[in-house]
């Protein structure tokens, strides 16, 4: 059975960015309050995936945002911090 094609809307890069944004700054939040509890990290654990989804995205990539950068010192300070 042949493929579909589907013609997907291109992605809303700086949208996406601003968004991830979001996810940055709370797992920066949770971590420098130092608060352990399992609603805690889980929280800090969706918003690291979300985080580690978007820098994975080829179109994300290639915009060659300075926020990249950051974003995964969000993702490894969030893993860091669970794994304590």
């Amino acid at each position: 059975m042949p493929e579909p094609n589907i013609n997907l809307p291109p992605m809303d890069v700086e949208g996406t960015i601003r968004a991830a944004g979001d996810s940055e700054e709370l797992v920066r939040r949770l971590v420098t309050e130092g608060e352990h509890s399992e609603e805690i990290h889980n929280t800090i654990r969706r918003n690291t995936d979300h985080l580690s989804l978007i820098l994975g995205k080829q179109e994300v990539q290639d915009s060659n945002s300075p926020r990249l950068v950051s974003f995964q010192e969000a993702v490894d300070l969030g893993v860091a911090f669970i794994a304590e």
